[in-house]
């Protein structure tokens, strides 16, 4: 199983985009894969090049995903108080 943490956070190259892809593409049918992001899957598309890799990847991902999304505070801040 491959937990890809803070899934988006910062700006990728074009480089980085093509490797995004590529692990995913590697892993899209029969390996685990967890992807934990802050960013809203909406905002996926621009962050990962647009277009052609952004649909390569959420093809792969789409068709065997479960979407847990969180709402309310950070659990990080919920912990110090």
């Amino acid at each position: 199983m491959l937990t890809i943490d803070d899934f988006g956070l910062g700006t990728l190259t074009a480089q980085e985009q093509s490797l995004v892809y590529e692990i995913i593409k590697s892993r899209a049918d029969n390996l685990s894969t967890i992807i934990v992001s802050q960013r809203p899957c909406a905002d996926w598309y621009e962050w990962l090049g647009g277009k052609y890799i952004t649909d390569g990847v959420a093809d792969r991902i789409i068709n065997f995903y479960y979407l847990i999304e969180l709402k309310g505070e950070s659990r990080r801040a919920l912990g110090r108080k």
